[in-house]
């Protein structure tokens, strides 16, 4: 399983009644310098029914496009850290 999240360019994360240690653990690696926008990002998109946050950690993934809701619904929402530099 650790081989295959080491390998992996896109995860799809759907709402989990679990603990979210996971979630915490993948942003303090991706996201060290904001250490809840993961989970903030990922609270605000599954607070529906069916909801999911799609991260695309592949190189040719524009950072401000690389956590994102509803790709395949036609309504992209994109979510940013605080302190990103786009759009400034």
């Amino acid at each position: 399983m650790r081989t295959l999240a080491l390998y992996s360019i896109y995860y799809i994360i759907y709402r989990v009644v679990c603990d979210s240690s996971s979630l915490t653990s993948l942003n303090n690696q991706l996201y060290h310098g904001e250490p809840k926008f993961l989970l903030s990002a990922y609270n605000q998109a599954t607070n529906k029914a069916y909801c999911y946050v799609l991260l695309g950690l592949s190189q040719n993934t524009p950072e401000e496009l690389s956590v994102v809701e509803d790709v395949f619904d036609g309504g992209i929402i994109v979510y940013l850290p605080l302190n990103s530099k786009k759009g400034h």
